[in-house]
């Protein structure tokens, strides 16, 4: 059904303007002596106003609007929870789908509009889809079908599930507008079975450590059994524990140490050797991943006697994983290595303490900490950060960071945390800092604020620092004292130890993964960065990726980085532990890179394959559906001949300008060519 509807731009009088005009054009060209008769007269005068009234029409800026009414099927949406634990635990998935297709085409006779929605896809046949989604989000599944559907409004929805949800939140917490019905699959009685329900243990591990490793499992139906638990890496079983479990339905944490003894990416298998009657295997193994390192900070502490501070330095440090400390004390402690990221310089000289000197090496950082035992005339000439004019007086200071300070960044409450602090003592006299110095605590004497520094940075041959006192300690007791834990000068201490230890990258070519961990299924993407002697961007270079992994073999990718597209995609990958290789061409010379990174199984479907129909019924009920077990899928048939398809009345409207069509312009030309024509057959043209 259409209509249409005219509108005017500007207010309907000025038509009587128009129609005055148009006439009395037309009559003082026709109303004077002519060889016209009167009714040739009257018809040309006709024609004259029509196309005057047309043109001058135009000024109003009229417009059309149509209006088209119809009809529309109204939806009738049926969610399919496409999920792997569906086939896992029915092992009836084509019975599964000939009921979907039944419901379908019952759907549709009666006249709705029935498309199938899953967890990734708008489907039209059931042939389309199989059950091989790795994870269950039965919410965000029913929102997205409502939000597809928004503009055609479901009144009624139909969800055949299993009731496992494992991603997102229990579709109960949500509102949702249809109705929901549902048809619950899969089996709701407990059967006997082992499984892994989680792994815990840290993502990162150092090189010769032992790290934890916790596995929790669950075993139904295994009272008094013993069971044998295995921890494998890729050479074999590391370590097994055997246990006994002690009822029907029983839950343990079991933990292993495990040696980190090889560098990289280390995959390490958890598994429950299987026991006769188990319902599912698939959920008797778990894979997890550790990075071992290598690049442990090594940091080593010199003075020549017994401080507080040097207690206040390692008791910080000791909560930083990756800094190895050692402290040197002629005569009391002696360093491990000889070879160190960082050296901390307290309250001595390099040129006062010549031992020193065997520990510093081309690229070694220095922290100096001054004290009342500094010769400041010999430490204006070596740090290359700092000048201290003093004739050994003191200071009572206390401390406040500078907001501009770029290097790293304090805890937003630092400030405040610093001013609650007792003051400290640093040299008092004139201090100039240095070029290229930047100062990260100012010095705030009387509860005024100075321009000079307490902790500096420079940045010349090698990272140094200068913090000008020793009074750490005091700072670190009463912090503890105060708030049971030292977190703001432990901070300080730690980023200023990781920023002077941290070693500047200066590889003209690198490669690096977005992310460290992929999923199966993901696509990895890889960053490309070549540098020239100046390190400046490099683009268009050609480079060839080689991708390794073990037990398949090699694959390579060819790109070239562009100004805005400086990373590769890889294609979706099965699980494990990947090596990339790199290999580019810049100035004659062959560059090659490397990086490493993972990608995760999900065994989310397997963990658990008991139906939750309980969840489903609930949400039935909430959302003033029926609830269908899959038995009574028949009677579920029989309730659709119950609903109505009634047709939804739609209207759509569209406007445009007169003056853009062209039938108009016809039209115009239509009188003017019929006034000339009767004109030129009167023969009075």
């Amino acid at each position: 059904m259409q209509s249409f509807n005219v509108s005017l731009q500007y207010s309907a009088w000025w038509l009587i303007a128009i129609i005055i005009v148009s006439g009395s054009m037309a009559w003082l060209l026709y109303s004077g002596k002519n060889n016209w008769n009167k009714r040739q007269r009257i018809l040309l005068g006709l024609l004259r106003f029509m196309t005057i009234f047309l043109v001058l029409l135009l000024l109003l800026n009229p417009q059309i609007t149509s209006i088209w009414s119809f009809k529309e099927k109204p939806i009738f949406p049926i969610v399919v929870d496409n999920s792997q634990s569906i086939p896992m635990a029915t092992k009836n998935e084509n019975k599964i789908k000939e009921a979907i297709s039944k419901i379908q085409n019952k759907l549709q006779d009666k006249g709705f509009e029935c498309t199938i929605f899953t967890h990734h896809a708008q489907i039209s046949s059931v042939d389309s889809f199989s059950f091989d989604h790795h994870s269950s989000d039965i919410a965000s599944l029913l929102t997205e079908t409502e939000k597809t559907n928004s503009d055609k409004k479901a009144e009624n929805m139909l969800l055949i599930s299993d009731g496992i949800y494992n991603s997102g939140i229990s579709p109960n917490y949500l509102a949702y507008h249809s109705k929901i019905s549902i048809l619950g699959v899969g089996d709701t009685i407990p059967r006997k079975d082992l499984a892994l329900k989680s792994l815990q243990n840290n993502s990162v591990a150092f090189l010769g450590n032992k790290f934890p490793l916790r596995a929790e499992i669950q075993a139904i139906g295994f009272q008094n059994k013993e069971i044998e638990i295995l921890l494998k890496g890729h050479k074999g079983i590391i370590q097994k524990q055997n246990i006994v479990v002690k009822s029907g339905f029983w839950q343990e944490k079991i933990d292993f140490i495990v040696p980190a003894n090889e560098k990289g990416f280390q995959r390490f298998t958890i598994e429950i050797v299987p026991k006769e009657g188990e319902s599912n295997l698939l959920n008797n193994k778990m894979n997890t991943y550790v990075d071992v390192i290598d690049d442990r900070e090594n940091v080593l502490l010199i003075s020549e006697a017994p401080h507080p501070t040097i207690k206040a330095i390692k008791a910080a440090l000791s909560s930083s994983e990756n800094i190895q400390l050692d402290i040197y004390i002629p005569g009391i402690q002696e360093p491990k290595n000889q070879a160190y990221d960082l050296v901390i310089l307290h309250n001595c000289l390099l040129s006062t303490f010549a031992e020193t000197n065997k520990f510093i090496k081309e690229g070694t950082s220095l922290l100096y900490i001054t004290g009342t035992e500094t010769d400041f005339r010999k430490f204006n000439s070596e740090n290359g950060v700092l000048e201290v004019f003093t004739n050994n007086e003191t200071d009572q200071i206390h401390a406040t960071p500078n907001t501009s300070f770029s290097r790293f960044k304090l805890n937003e409450n630092a400030d405040l945390a610093l001013g609650k602090l007792p003051p400290i003592e640093v040299p008092f006299g004139e201090l100039k800092a240095k070029s290229g110095t930047e100062i990260a605590l100012y010095q705030k004497i009387n509860s005024i604020q100075s321009t000079k520094p307490l902790l500096a940075f420079g940045n010349g041959l090698r990272k140094t620092g200068v913090l000008l006192s020793d009074g750490l300690w005091q700072w670190r007791m009463y912090e503890a004292q105060e708030t049971g834990k030292a977190e703001v000068i432990d901070e300080l201490i730690i980023k200023t130890v990781q920023y002077l230890s941290s070693k500047d990258d200066k590889r003209k070519f690198r490669i690096y993964p977005h992310q460290r961990e992929y999923f199966e299924g993901e696509s990895p993407r890889i960053e490309a960065e070549l540098y020239n002697d100046l390190f400046e961007k490099v683009y268009g270079q050609k480079t060839t990726f080689q991708l390794n992994t073990k037990g398949s073999k090699p694959k390579s990718f060819e790109f070239a980085p562009t100004e805005g597209n400086t990373s590769i995609s890889l294609p979706p990958l099965p699980a494990g532990v990947y090596k990339l290789n790199a290999k580019t061409h810049l100035s004659n010379n062959d560059l090659v890179a490397e990086t490493e990174f993972i990608v995760k199984e999900r065994q989310l479907e397997a963990l658990d394959l008991r139906a939750n129909h309980d969840l489903l019924r609930e949400l039935s009920k909430k959302n003033d559906g029926l609830f269908f077990p899959w038995q009574d899928r028949e009677n579920l048939l029989k309730s659709l001949d119950k609903i109505e398809a009634k047709p939804i009345w739609k209207k759509t409207e569209k406007t445009r300008n007169l003056i853009e069509e062209k039938w108009f312009y016809f039209v115009i030309l239509l009188f003017i060519t019929s006034e000339w024509i009767i004109r030129r057959y009167t023969g009075s043209y």
